[in-house]
């Protein structure tokens, strides 16, 4: 259990998201780069992503232990934002030829196996969230 806590860390879902690589006809980089130029003309994928990643950055720093709910809480809204955010952006057909090549898809396999740690991690949070709630009502 111990390396899913290490392998789903938010930090590291953030930075694999960040990282992944985009391939398409004219231009290629780090889906970081298309976030960053989506802004500048307010298009959607990218105010999704930025709000899904300040809500894992958020869940990350609770630490009261009168909020325990909110951290997995945090982690599973920001986590469904940017997945929100990646579904938005490869909607359009002209992305589509990043899963053609070898080294964007084993990006995309390294943020996915971090993805289901951190999901297995957040619903086990979830979980001691909801059994001390259970005990604290006793």
């Amino acid at each position: 259990m111990k390396w899913i806590k290490y392998l789903g860390h938010p930090v590291l879902v953030m930075s694999l998201f960040l990282l992944l690589l985009i391939e398409s006809e004219h231009f290629g980089g780090f889906y970081l780069l298309y976030i960053l130029m989506s802004l500048l003309v307010g298009s959607p994928f990218g105010i999704i992503a930025i709000i899904g990643m300040a809500c894992l950055f958020i869940g990350y720093k609770v630490y009261r232990q009168q909020l325990h709910f909110i951290k997995p809480s945090m982690y599973l809204l920001g986590y469904s934002l940017m997945v929100i955010s990646l579904v938005l952006f490869f909607g359009r057909k002209d992305r589509l030829e990043t899963f053609q090549l070898t080294i964007p898809v084993l990006t995309f396999i390294a943020f996915s196996i971090c993805s289901i740690c951190f999901i297995i991690y957040t619903i086990s949070l979830l979980l001691k969230s909801l059994e001390r709630k259970k005990i604290a009502l006793k």
